[in-house]
C-alpha cells in the first residue's frame, strides 16, 4: 500500500520523505536535500512532502 500512495504521489511531482510512524518529524535530519526511493519506506511510515524539492510555497495567514 506505501508504495502506491508514494507513486501516486511522485507522479504529481511530490517529493516524498520518510516521517516516523504517528510523528510530524522526519526520519533524517538533513532531509531537505534529499530524494528517497520507495525502499526507504517501512509500510508503518508516515509520509511527508519536501514542499522546496517539490517546488510548492506553502503560507498560513493568520487574522487577528
Amino acid at each position: 500500500m506505501i508504495n502506491r500512495i508514494l507513486d501516486n504521489l511522485r507522479s504529481k511531482d511530490i517529493f516524498v520523505l520518510p516521517v516516523f510512524p504517528n510523528s510530524k518529524r522526519p526520519e533524517d535530519k538533513e532531509w531537505q536535500k534529499k530524494k528517497y526511493p520507495n525502499s526507504r519506506f517501512a509500510e508503518d511510515n508516515s509520509v511527508g512532502a519536501n514542499l522546496g524539492l517539490s517546488g510548492i510555497m506553502h503560507f498560513d495567514f493568520e487574522t487577528a
